[in-house]
């Protein structure tokens, strides 16, 4: 008889079984970490980039601001001297995101009590930045008033803090912009041969060509200084007047007067280039009176007191009319100014009338309203155009409300200005390029006229 034979199945132990549910547990354990980690990973970089995104919006708004308005660093917050604090960027708390959205009519019009800042209708964006918190500064690099190389950079430093389910973190970024201080100013230098001036001055003055100056002024009993100072005001003034340059900016305004008042546009784009051209012709001619007597100006001012009996001589206090028709000149030319900038003022606005100020695109219409405003800075310091400051806060309120809810750097721009525009010192300070308007208007030109109504 055979025997079955005995199978001998084995199980696993006990020990066996609690070893494997250990590794199978530790391997959960590592896998659900590494999940989490990932996870906390893209949180962090979502948040990054959030803040990335954040920050090219900064610096995007501050380069148009900057680029517009002079004290934009002052006019956003971000000034060193009062430094904006961690604040949150939701709510419209600050101004880089009040204007992120326009819902509603009219289009093209953002009502800032309503709509244009990130709330809790803005989603999901309003629960990815809630947040965020913005703090900066900025400062200009050199002071207006410096060189003008150094004066036009701005250094900026910004920086995003937030709190997130992932942990805090930032983003912080630093930026040189450049934002000019005021139109850019132009060296000039008067350059004369002074012996062949002194023989012309002989001539003009004294009806004695063969004379040396010298010898003249010792004879007649008048002050060398004195009579050089007139000599040079005369010979400049007249040499404008002549000068084939003037000539050609007065064909110029004459062409392009013309071409506005006679010729029959086809489209408003024409329109629209012709009244430009118009409005250029006279800036540049008002310019070109301007430099003209800011070039003589140190001159005039040494006849501040100086044009007596004693300073003349008794030759030049018998016949004035051989000096004073220079100083005469002087004021045509002045008044030449005044007219071109007056003319070149009121060609400009029209540019802005409905119907003709969309004609070239936005970027022209910027164009203008800048150049309408240094144009208006210019006359509001100017004490022979009455209400020129008035004027000027005229234009800037007109600007305001144009520009809101529309242009939110020109809207602040007007609003910079109007703090400004309180008095003509004020004024003045802010800009120091209306610093040679003054010598001119409240220097030059009250001394020839004293001058001329004792010797009209």
């Amino acid at each position: 008889m055979l025997k079955k034979g005995r199978r001998h199945c084995r199980a696993f132990t006990l020990v066996e079984l609690v070893i494997g549910m250990g590794l199978l547990l530790l391997l959960a354990v590592i896998f659900f970490t590494l999940i989490k980690g990932g996870t906390r990973e893209s949180a962090l970089s979502s948040d990054h980039f959030t803040g990335a995104m954040l920050s090219q919006k900064v610096t995007e708004d501050l380069i148009e601001e900057l680029g517009i308005n002079p004290y934009g660093i002052q006019t956003l917050g971000l000034d060193e001297t009062a430094p904006l604090t961690p604040t949150q960027v939701i709510d419209g708390s600050v101004p880089f995101f009040k204007t992120t959205e326009d819902s509603k009519p009219p289009w093209g019009k953002i009502d800032d009590l309503t709509e244009g800042t990130i709330n809790n209708k803005v989603l999901p964006l309003y629960n990815q930045v809630r947040t965020f918190q913005l703090s900066g500064s900025g400062k200009r690099m050199q002071t207006i008033s410096a060189a003008p190389e150094n004066q036009h950079l701005i250094d900026s430093a910004i920086r995003f803090d937030w709190t997130a389910k992932a942990g805090k973190g930032y983003a912080d970024s630093r930026c040189h912009f450049f934002s000019s201080s005021g139109p850019k100013p132009v060296e000039v230098t008067l350059l004369y041969d002074q012996a062949q001036l002194e023989k012309e001055i002989a001539y003009s003055f004294f009806n004695s060509p063969g004379d040396s100056l010298t010898n003249l002024v010792s004879t007649t009993g008048a002050n060398y200084q004195t009579v050089l100072s007139l000599g040079i005001i005369h010979h400049t003034t007249l040499g404008f007047i002549n000068s084939n340059g003037l000539d050609k900016y007065l064909q110029e305004v004459k062409n392009a007067k013309n071409k506005v008042t006679s010729f029959s546009f086809s489209d408003k784009a024409e329109e629209y280039q012709a009244k430009q051209n118009l409005a250029r012709a006279y800036f540049d001619l008002g310019n070109a009176c301007f430099m003209l007597t800011y070039l003589i100006a140190t001159e005039v001012a040494r006849l501040e007191g100086k044009c007596e009996t004693t300073d003349l001589g008794y030759m030049l206090t018998a016949f004035p009319e051989n000096f004073t028709s220079g100083l005469k000149n002087y004021i045509k030319i002045y008044n030449t100014y005044q007219d071109s900038l007056e003319s070149s003022c009121q060609a400009y606005l029209s540019l802005l009338q409905p119907g003709i100020s969309g004609a070239k695109g936005l970027k022209q219409q910027l164009s203008v309203i800048l150049r309408l405003m240094e144009i208006h800075q210019i006359i509001a310091v100017n004490p022979d155009i009455p209400g020129g400051l008035s004027r000027y806060n005229t234009y800037l309120e007109a600007l305001k409300t144009s520009m809101q809810g529309r242009n939110q750097y020109l809207h602040r721009y007007a609003l910079q200005e109007k703090t400004f525009a309180v008095s003509n010192t004020l004024l003045v300070e802010k800009h120091p390029f209306l610093q040679r308007i003054q010598e001119v208007t409240s220097g030059s030109v009250p001394i020839i006229r004293e001058i001329l109504k004792k010797y009209p």
